[in-house]
Order: C-alpha cells, then sequence, then structure tokens
C-alpha cells in the first residue's frame, strides 16, 4: 500500500513540473428512494427521485459551455441515469466511460439496511480500514481502487477538462486523499459538485 501512495506522489510532483492543469469536475449521483429512505446502497441500486431528477437537471445547467475533453462514469444504474440527465441538457461529444472502478464502496451484506441500524459497525470500518465488511470490500481495497483510477486518469489525459459522475464514498476517497474538505452538503444534497485542479502549484478545489 505505502509503495503504491510513494508512486502516487511522484507522479504529482512530474505533473506539477510541467505546467500543466488537469480539471476534474466530479459530481454525485441524483438522489434515489433509497437515499430518502437511509437505506445503504453500496453496489445495491435504486430509482432517482424526482427531486433527484430535477435537482440534476438544475445542476447540468451549471457545466453549459465547458468542453469537456472526456468522461468517466460509474456502471451502477443511478450514476448512469444521473449522467442521462446531464447529457440531455448539454451539447457534450466527449466520449462517455463507464467504470466500475468509480463504483461506491461495495458494504457487501449491510447493503439494503437502514444506516441508522448498521452506523456504528460502518464508523468501526471507517477507523478500521483493513476490515472487510461482510462478502465486501475493505476501505484500504476501494481506496486503492479510486486513488488508483484516478492516477491512471490524470496520466493519460494531462491537461485536460474531464467529468467524473459518481459517489459520495468516492469523492470522500478523493478529496480525503488531497487532504481537501469534505462539503457538510453532500450528506444531505447529492447532487453537489465540485471541481479539482491539478497543476505545478499543487491541487486545488472548488464547490460549485
Amino acid at each position: 500500500m505505502y509503495s503504491d501512495i510513494y508512486v502516487l506522489i511522484q507522479w504529482m510532483i512530474t505533473l506539477m513540473d510541467n505546467g500543466k492543469t488537469t480539471t476534474i469536475y466530479i459530481m454525485r449521483h441524483g438522489q434515489t428512494e433509497d437515499n430518502v429512505l437511509r437505506f445503504i446502497q453500496g453496489h445495491n441500486d435504486s430509482p432517482l427521485t424526482r427531486e433527484g431528477i430535477d435537482a440534476t437537471r438544475g445542476r447540468a445547467k451549471m457545466l453549459n459551455g465547458i468542453m469537456f475533453d472526456a468522461i468517466f462514469c460509474s456502471d451502477l444504474e443511478r450514476t448512469r441515469k444521473s449522467l442521462e440527465i446531464v447529457l440531455e441538457e448539454l451539447d457534450i461529444n466527449a466520449i462517455v466511460n463507464y467504470c466500475s472502478d468509480l463504483r461506491e464502496i461495495d458494504f457487501g451484506q449491510l447493503s439494503g439496511r437502514n444506516f441508522d441500524a448498521v452506523k456504528d459497525i460502518i464508523l468501526l470500518h471507517k477507523k478500521q480500514t483493513q476490515r472487510h465488511y461482510a462478502d465486501g470490500e475493505s476501505g484500504d481495497f476501494f481506496n486503492k481502487r479510486v486513488l488508483g483510477f484516478v492516477e491512471t486518469v490524470l496520466g493519460e489525459r494531462e491537461g485536460e477538462t474531464i467529468l467524473f459522475m459518481t459517489h459520495f464514498g468516492v469523492i470522500e476517497s478523493i478529496l480525503t486523499h488531497y487532504s481537501i474538505r469534505l462539503d457538510d452538503r453532500l450528506n444531505t444534497k447529492n447532487y453537489d459538485m465540485g471541481v479539482l485542479y491539478f497543476n505545478k502549484k499543487g491541487v486545488s478545489h472548488k464547490w460549485i
């Protein structure tokens, strides 16, 4: 694990030295029925609510005029549907890549259960990231999956403008890795969106 982090840091130093800025817009899927019920989804899926559809459409309009070179979307249905709404609102010619690496963490046997009923178990796994959820992933494996994907995209798409359509856990993993404070709005508004800038000055972020 530490060797992987070292490679990522070395790669980031190289990227920052060349003067190019890679911009990644990160958007969470719209609110789902399970979000409203506070059910854990993980790799399970649930339909978007009307609020989720309308809010995603509103967020999409804020991206109007941005020329994306590439789009990467989790291959789960709630993110696919959210991206479909975004693409309906915008005139984007970028190729869409559906990726399992942008999936939410696999909560295993906790999937489908009420969050409040198993909150203590989830908090324990967040503190002890080597623990695997029963029939699911560990936090360490999840973070390695997500950050490895980010590293690959940055290496192949240097200097480009990119859109990620993904999940809360993925956004949390990325922002935590780069020591960026997670916005409390993400806990209540699934459709919040942020931008990451990678250049020679370092990594910066803003919420939209």
